[in-house]
């Protein structure tokens, strides 16, 4: 059966076509009414700018004035002098980011144009993160050279007429003249940073800027701010010092001179031993007799008799010798060989072998204290005199008898004594100029000035120091006038 009419296909074929029509239509219809508002907030700026232009430079620094006519773009339009630049700025508010985009893209050769605070250098997507509000553009007149923006607040330079983010405001260093030789700022460079803005008078002027960073110049009562150390100072550094018990400076008594001397001390032991050799002829201390005797049989055993000379509990009679001299020593194949003979030998332990007699002689080395140490120390020695000029080399220790030895007595957890060098250098402070009660002298200063600071391992002759409270550990300034 033949059908007429269209086919599925080209009906949607004809919607798809229709879509693209419509949402194209849509588009174009956006981008004209965007192109509509923003060549109205250009005749809306015109306007005001011709409005104001006569009063604008009345204004107070910072002072916003509103829109005096009702604006055909519809936006809220506020301006702002900026009086000490010798240049305003007109800032339409709400503005969404299409129109933005439009905005900057055919007002850049005529205006210098900022999006919330932050000016336009050519690329259209500063108008893309609008928030729900809108954004904020302004238009710039008068002295616009070197105008520029703060990206953030991490970068807080403001110099050259830059802006500030929003809540901030650009501070310039102080010069700080209190101190010879001071500059702006301690680098000496003259800085501007962006400060964040503060409601409170009180607060805010604490708020100041040193050697480019922001600070609180709120110092404690006899303290002040320095801008040449970007910190808080004594008042009168040459007559006060810091106390870091008050955290604040107390009022010095003045300087303080104590003169320092190296002694030499020799070094001496003071515990003494005496070593001696002594020799011990060896000699067995137990004895059997051992008998040969025929059974009868033609057999010959071997009996051993306990000769007298048993040994002790819990050890055994090791024989070794023919005699008692342990001279001797038994073959152990000719042991019986007659009829009756005595053998000797040495008590020993039941878990040792061998005895005094394996030796002919034994020669021990024997301490004899003859100047001791007290309860809990023990006498280290190391020298064989008591100067402590020659140390002992160990292996030679006993090879005269007798022999004295000198040590150290040092406490039994301590090793090593005095003797382990030739002498000790000692220094003595002589007080030539002191503190009064209540105070004591920090020794900074090399000399009687302030021209160069102790260098700890070698400072012979006069120190200079301040006298300070009892409760302070540190010492910044000259307690003297210095020229």
């Amino acid at each position: 059966m033949r059908q007429t009419g269209r086919s599925m296909i080209e009906m949607l074929a004809v919607l798809a076509v229709i879509a693209v029509v419509s949402i194209g239509g849509l588009l174009g219809y956006r981008y004209a009414m965007d192109t509509h508002k923003a060549n109205s907030i250009f005749d809306d700026v015109n306007r005001f700018e011709f409005s104001i232009s006569e009063r604008i430079d009345r204004l107070p620094d910072g002072e916003i004035d509103p829109l005096d006519f009702t604006p055909f773009s519809g936006f809220t339009m506020d301006a702002t002098n900026e009086l000490e630049e010798e240049r305003h700025r007109i800032s339409v508010h709400g503005v969404p980011k299409g129109v933005c985009r439009i905005l900057l893209n055919k007002g850049q050769e005529k205006y210098v144009l900022f999006v919330d605070n932050f000016i336009f250098d050519g690329d259209l997507s500063i108008c893309d993160d609008a928030p729900n509000e809108g954004l904020m553009v302004s238009f710039y007149f008068g002295q616009t050279d070197g105008l520029c923006s703060v990206p953030d607040v991490g970068d807080n330079s403001c110099s050259d007429g830059c802006l500030c983010p929003e809540g901030f405001h650009c501070e310039k260093d102080l010069q700080d003249d209190a101190w010879p030789g001071s500059s702006t700022g301690s680098s000496g460079e003259d800085y501007t940073v962006c400060c964040p803005d503060y409601d409170d008078p009180e607060e805010a002027q604490f708020n100041k800027a040193c050697n480019g960073e922001c600070v609180n110049i709120d110092c404690p009562p006899h303290m002040r701010y320095s801008f040449k150390d970007c910190e808080c100072v004594c008042q009168n550094p040459l007559t006060m010092v810091y106390d870091a018990g008050r955290d604040d400076c107390v009022t010095s008594t003045g300087a303080c001179i104590y003169s320092f001397t190296q002694q030499a001390q020799t070094a001496t032991a003071d515990c003494q031993y005496e070593i001696s050799t002594q020799t011990q002829t060896a000699t067995g201390n137990c004895s059997y007799t051992i008998r040969d005797y025929d059974d009868g049989n033609d057999l010959h055993h071997v009996t051993m008799t306990l000769n007298g000379s048993a040994c002790p509990s819990g050890q055994y009679c090791y024989l070794s010798h023919f005699d008692s001299d342990c001279a001797t020593a038994i073959n152990r194949g000719n042991v019986g060989a007659s009829t009756a003979e005595t053998i000797w030998g040495t008590c020993v332990d039941r878990t040792a072998a061998g005895g005094i007699c394996n030796v002919t002689t034994v020669t021990t080395n024997f301490m004899t204290a003859k100047i001791g140490c007290p309860t809990g120390q023990y006498c280290y020695i190391s020298h064989f005199d008591q100067n402590c000029t020659s140390a002992i080399n160990r292996g030679d220790v006993g090879a005269s008898a007798p022999e004295l030895v000198w040590g150290t007595c040092v406490a039994r957890t301590a090793a090593g004594g005095i003797c382990n060098v030739h002498a000790i250098a000692s220094g003595g402070l002589t007080e030539t100029q002191g503190c009064p009660a209540g105070q004591y002298c920090y020794l900074k200063w090399e000399g009687t000035t302030c021209s160069k600071v102790i260098s700890r391992g070698d400072v012979t002759g006069e120190m200079l120091g301040s006298c300070i409270p009892r409760t302070s550990n540190t010492v910044d300034e000259c307690p003297i006038t210095t020229n």
